[in-house]
């Protein structure tokens, strides 16, 4: 079994999956950024499943390196947001998982209780830029992940892009009243 972690980032969805597929299967983490990539390596190197069984690629979501109906499986740990383009980042995963293929995306949501909806707000705007500025000395990344945070599309429209790449049995799975959400779905399968 193959599985793709896009966007990988430090590798941790990787090493998640990679546990399971030993001894025959194999993760490829992609991720856009080099240093993210040799972060990872590092990291993965300490972990004896994902040690041999993770292969870390570098490439754009829009744009994967590999050929058509590759994976079995692809998981997404909370880059939706910062993707240029999501309808092709849609297409490119529905093109590279074979037919009957599953997706896991992880992303930050809305809550929808209003009382959550307002410390949720609360927390975003000042909680979360305070803490970043005081552990990093920096404060435009925690700025924008607020406003991506706030600015990304509701479930319903992830899942209408979803089924308009291809995919089938889309659904938005809500965790901790709506902030993270889980979106799963099927590729369908092709003529």
């Amino acid at each position: 079994m193959r599985v793709l972690d896009l966007a990988s980032g430090t590798g941790d969805l990787a090493a998640a999956a990679a546990e399971p597929l030993v001894p025959l299967g194999q993760v490829v983490a992609c991720d856009l950024s080099h240093p993210m990539l040799r972060f990872a390596r590092r990291k993965l190197g300490s972990i004896p499943p994902a040690r041999w069984h993770v292969k870390l690629t570098q490439a754009r979501a829009e744009a994967l390196p590999f050929s058509d109906r590759t994976f079995h499986a692809a998981t997404l740990g909370f880059a939706l947001r910062n993707v240029s383009d999501l309808d092709a980042t849609f297409l490119e995963l529905h093109r590279v998982l074979k037919a009957g293929g599953r997706i896991a995306l992880l992303e930050f949501g809305r809550p929808r209780s209003p009382l959550l909806k307002v410390g949720h707000r609360l927390w975003l705007s000042l909680a979360v830029p305070a803490i970043g500025l005081l552990t990093t000395g920096r404060l435009w990344p925690f700025l924008y992940l607020r406003r991506s945070i706030l600015q990304f599309l509701e479930p319903a429209e992830v899942l209408r892009r979803l089924e308009g790449a291809g995919f089938r049995l889309a659904e938005a799975l809500p965790f901790n009243g709506g902030i993270v959400v889980v979106y799963q779905a099927e590729a369908a399968r092709r003529p």
